[in-house]
């Protein structure tokens, strides 16, 4: 079964997700899963599945949140088959615990919102003075038989975004 999926920017704030939430569930009459977040600049850009949605139309449910939710910006509307992913290890990655000092802004955002998070990070290197920006995922695993764990990883490149596929992956990953 295929589901509807939108994803929806707004300017990004400590209740942005769940002012996403409730936006489009007002819209739609849709309840609505969140799945993945991503903090750009000053942005909070959210991708969502609206549960039980088969049976609308991806334009139609983007209509009705564009009518009724101005403080949203939508990006786009798309039905997707679920697929499963593989757990694939790649290189630029890290788990940390919960609870370890040096996490990243965007990990600390992962866990408090229970959501597979990224965010672009512009970054001067110290020594040459050159850019070594970066895109940053952080996925949370809450399990009750082992500590909470997050998986962290990086990619350069503006253009390589991470996506809601790449935390399933990440969440097949952890899990095994």
């Amino acid at each position: 079964m295929a589901d509807n999926k939108l994803r929806v920017a707004i300017p990004n704030s400590t209740h942005a997700l769940d002012l996403v939430k409730a936006e489009v569930q007002r819209a739609t009459g849709f309840a609505v899963e969140p799945e993945f977040q991503e903090i750009d600049h000053s942005a909070l850009i959210v991708e969502v599945r609206l549960a039980e949605s088969d049976s609308a139309q991806p334009g139609d449910v983007a209509r009705l949140v564009e009518g009724t939710a101005p403080e949203l910006d939508l990006l786009s509307p798309w039905r997707e088959s679920p697929f499963p992913c593989a757990a694939v290890r790649v290189s630029n990655e890290a788990v940390l615990d919960a609870f370890d000092d040096s996490m990243p802004p965007a990990a600390r955002r992962a866990l408090r919102d229970d959501l597979p998070t990224a965010e672009w990070l512009s970054v001067k290197s110290d020594t040459t003075g050159q850019t070594q920006s970066h895109w940053l995922l952080a996925v949370p695993l809450v399990s009750v038989s082992t500590p909470t764990r997050i998986y962290i990883r990086r990619r350069a490149g503006y253009a390589l975004r991470f996506g809601a596929h790449d935390a399933a992956a990440a969440r097949s990953r952890l899990a095994s």
